[in-house]
């Protein structure tokens, strides 16, 4: 039984991009302080050891696993369609067609108890970053080694040492795993990946595990400010619980006037799976507090049916609430987005919805999204 769902557990929060990001565009962390360069550079370094073993225990493990087809995985998608919005407040209208993402992956275990998994992926509108590694980590969506070991019977444990998805917010990272088009506003304030290491034990309906990371979105840890978490998931019948808590220095999810405060995340989610898991309803909220004691809340509830595999529909309410004004997310907002759904073919999807944005309670825009999704 898996215990993630339909929440994450990649792309980057650096994109304009509607599927990817609900609000404005995030601050890039800026470089460290000159008297730092120095530790940073021994930590660069010590990083990119580590990064080429890991790589050449990947291509190693890769290699052994093509003598053995099933261990060796492969797969990708690409997904394409058109944007248009109209924002009443100036009377302005945009269209495109749009390549949204491509996406390769390996998935390989070499042995029963080991997976070592390695996936690339191009993103539109995502900002040119100004540092190599930063580069690196928008095309490297997943790169990580894991390790399975028996505790007991029934208990399971494991490492994880890469780059993965992280455990918070309910939208999938993938736009191929996602139920609508746009990403909801909580997209913005929940990492998408973390790179370090995760260790975590599970059962059939339990799982708990700690990590430690650069940051978030991060491959290069710029600032010598590790994030660290602690995240569960339980299975009770048809609901699915999935608590975690992030602390971290992260600028990237609130106002720089505050990048270098603390943060912390609270994040909780509820999924009621129904009628074979044809029906899903979850509920998210996320909790921001940074160190000087200020917060900001987000939070959504959404509805999704299949009647057929041929057809399906999406109804999704969002809300920010930021009574300080202290994240880039801005003023209260609220979305509500309707989406269609359709699969005629294996590995097809096709997507339509439609989307209305307020803040404070005032209509800002309206959007329409179609895309087709090629899964192979």
């Amino acid at each position: 039984m898996c215990l993630s769902s339909h929440s994450r557990t990649s792309s980057t929060h650096a994109s304009n991009d509607p599927e990817h990001s609900s609000g404005p565009l995030l601050h890039v962390m800026t470089s460290p302080q000159s008297h730092k360069r120095k530790k940073i550079n021994m930590f660069r370094t010590l990083f990119i050891l580590c990064a080429c073993f890991l790589l050449s225990v990947s291509f190693v493990s890769v290699s052994q696993a093509a003598t053995l087809n099933k261990q060796l995985k492969l797969e990708g998608f690409v997904d394409a369609g058109s944007l248009f919005t109209h924002t009443p407040q100036n009377d302005q209208t945009n269209f495109s067609w749009r390549l949204n993402e491509i996406e390769f992956s390996i998935d390989a275990t070499p042995h029963k108890h080991t997976q070592v998994r390695f996936s690339v992926h191009f993103l539109q509108d995502a900002t040119t970053p100004d540092f190599s590694w930063m580069l690196v980590d928008k095309l490297l969506q997943e790169a990580f080694v894991s390790h399975t070991f028996a505790l007991s019977k029934q208990l399971q444990g494991y490492v994880t040492v890469g780059k993965f998805f992280a455990p918070q917010g309910w939208d999938a990272v993938n736009t191929v795993d996602r139920y609508q088009i746009t990403a909801s506003f909580a997209n913005n304030v929940t990492p998408n990946t973390l790179t370090g290491l995760k260790l975590g034990i599970k059962t059939d309906r339990f799982e708990l595990f700690g990590f430690i990371s650069n940051g978030w979105d991060l491959i290069e840890d710029i600032d010598l400010h590790p994030t660290f978490g602690l995240a569960m998931s339980f299975q009770l019948g048809a609901l699915l619980l999935h608590t975690s808590v992030t602390n971290g220095r992260e600028p990237s999810a609130v106002s720089s006037a505050y990048q270098d405060e603390r943060l912390t995340l609270l994040d909780l989610q509820l999924t009621l799976s129904l009628l074979s898991d044809r029906l899903k309803i979850a509920a998210e909220g996320t909790l921001a507090v940074i160190s000087s004691g200020q917060f900001f809340y987000v939070g959504q509830v959404t509805a999704h049916y299949m009647p057929s595999r041929y057809i399906g529909f999406t109804v999704r309410y969002g809300r920010v609430s930021d009574p300080g004004k202290i994240s880039d997310l801005g003023a209260d907002q609220d979305e509500v987005s309707v989406a269609f759904l359709s699969k005629p073919w294996d590995g097809w999807t096709a997507m339509l919805e439609y989307r209305v944005d307020f803040v404070d309670f005032a209509l800002q825009r309206h959007l329409v999204g179609a895309k087709v999704i090629c899964r192979f």
